[in-house]
């Protein structure tokens, strides 16, 4: 995805900023509800930006989400601090974000 953002144009990995996609899928993970507002706020999104740039970032900052998630899980399991009621919150948690994630497919 770094590799089509750079071809559409290489200052793209540099001048923009993608924070704010970062935030609306942390927003959307906790809000489900909201997702059917998504393509409007998509929609105003390229208005500012090229949709190329709007949609390969979002796939990115769904990708670093999932990643992130991933590792958070990892970490806790290794934790010994964990009981067997705290891991199953932790897998349940991390299944609600693949849910999320997987609706984007």
């Amino acid at each position: 995805i770094m590799q089509s953002l750079d071809e559409l144009d290489p200052t793209f990995t540099k001048s923009r900023d993608r924070e704010v996609f970062a935030s609306l899928i942390h927003l959307f993970s906790h809000h489900h509800r909201l997702l059917s507002d998504l393509s409007k706020v998509i929609k105003i999104m390229c208005t500012f930006q090229p949709p190329e740039f709007v949609f390969a970032s979002f796939a990115l900052e769904l990708d670093n989400f999932i990643a992130g998630r991933l590792n958070k899980r990892d970490k806790a399991l290794m934790s010994n601090h964990l009981n067997g009621k705290q891991i199953k919150r932790e897998q349940k948690s991390l299944a609600r974000d693949i849910e999320f994630v997987s609706s984007f497919v």
